[in-house]
């Protein structure tokens, strides 16, 4: 027999299939979806009542959802599956094998993320389904929007992580919900710190810069375009590429820098 030690990347590529599998059996998953559809479903009776903005409405929902919805799953799975098995020690089985842990971080966001690249598609799919049911066609901005959803997605999932190799479950669902509620209002708070600088206030810089650690997920979203039938500005969305990749990679890397050099689990 062969005592070959798996490639790191091997070893990633097998703990990610292992956690897309036990993520989509999840009851986490199957719970966030039902609310989903029960959203959609809202948005839909909605629009019954609604004279010229039926496909607007349910559009605008449905994106909302995605998002929404999409991050809390996000941030559960991610927290059940990492943090949950480092708070149960059950992942000492896997970090005693000859590998880095870098591969196990690695290996953790690729699955989460194939998970959430699967359940963001059919709960926007299904949102399209609907909108071409009452008669209406897809928007093109409609494929921007969704592609920037699993985006986002990917930054809710390595921030997840990287809150979770420095702090309990608990807490880093907390932080994780901070962080990205903070991201959802980054354009506001930016506008609310120069306004006090205009002021005198003083220490405006110190905020300036936590303002820069932020994720701004207002760039990674295409939700207006898509609900009210507008072009997509490419420039918009290849920046918002772009940028969603360099803050998740950032943040994964932090993510394993910390994980790598964590003494106990």
């Amino acid at each position: 027999m062969s005592n070959k030690t798996p490639s790191p990347l091997k070893s990633s590529l097998v703990i990610a299939h292992n956690t897309f599998l036990e993520s989509i059996r999840n009851r986490v998953l199957l719970v966030a979806l039902i609310f989903a559809i029960i959203l959609v479903g809202l948005s839909v009776a909605a629009a019954s009542v609604s004279f010229g903005a039926r496909a607007r409405l349910i559009m605008d929902v449905g994106l909302a959802a995605g998002s929404a919805v999409g991050s809390i799953i996000a941030i559960a799975l991610t927290i059940s599956s990492f943090g949950g098995e480092l708070k149960k020690r059950t992942a000492y089985t896997v970090l005693v094998r000859p590998m880095p842990r870098l591969s196990f971080i690695l290996g953790k966001f690729m699955g989460l993320a194939a998970t959430m690249t699967v359940v963001i598609s059919l709960m926007l799919l299904a949102t399209a389904g609907i909108v071409v049911s009452q008669g209406e066609g897809i928007p093109n901005a409609f494929w921007g929007s969704l592609w920037l959803n699993l985006v986002e997605s990917w930054v809710v999932i390595a921030l997840s992580l990287f809150f979770s190799t420095i702090a309990i479950p608990v807490l880093a669902a907390t932080y994780t919900a901070g962080v990205i509620l903070g991201g959802n209002l980054a354009g506001d708070i930016l506008v609310f710190i120069k306004a006090a600088a205009d002021k005198g206030m003083a220490n405006t810089q110190v905020f300036e810069f936590l303002y820069y650690l932020l994720p701004d997920l207002q760039n990674l979203s295409l939700r207006s375009q898509a609900a009210n039938d507008m072009p997509i500005p490419m420039n918009f969305l290849l920046h918002g590429t772009l940028y969603g990749f360099c803050y998740a990679a950032t943040i994964l890397i932090a993510a394993m820098w910390v994980f790598s050099y964590r003494k106990t689990l």
